[in-house]
C-alpha cells in the first residue's frame, strides 16, 4: 500500500493548520498530530474509509477527519 501526500495534499493542510492556529497554535499542533496518526493506521485498515467519490477505483479512499477532506 502507498500512501501519497501529494503537494496539493500538503498545501492545503498549512492552509488549514494556519487557520486553526490563528484561534490557538496548540489545537493547530493537536490536530496534525491526530491527522498523521489516523494516515498511519491505514495499513491496517485499508478500507476504514469510505471510497473515493473523486477516483472510479475501490482502493482508492477518502479519510475525513473533522468534517475536513
Amino acid at each position: 500500500m502507498t500512501i501519497i501526500r501529494s503537494r496539493k495534499f500538503q498545501i492545503n493542510l498549512l492552509i488549514v493548520l494556519k487557520n486553526i492556529a490563528k484561534d490557538k497554535i496548540g489545537a493547530s499542533r493537536n490536530f496534525q498530530k491526530e491527522l498523521d496518526k489516523l494516515i498511519k493506521n491505514i495499513p491496517s485498515f485499508p478500507y476504514k474509509y469510505r471510497q473515493s467519490i473523486y477516483f472510479d477505483d475501490k482502493n482508492v479512499r477518502d479519510l475525513i477527519y473533522k468534517n475536513i477532506l
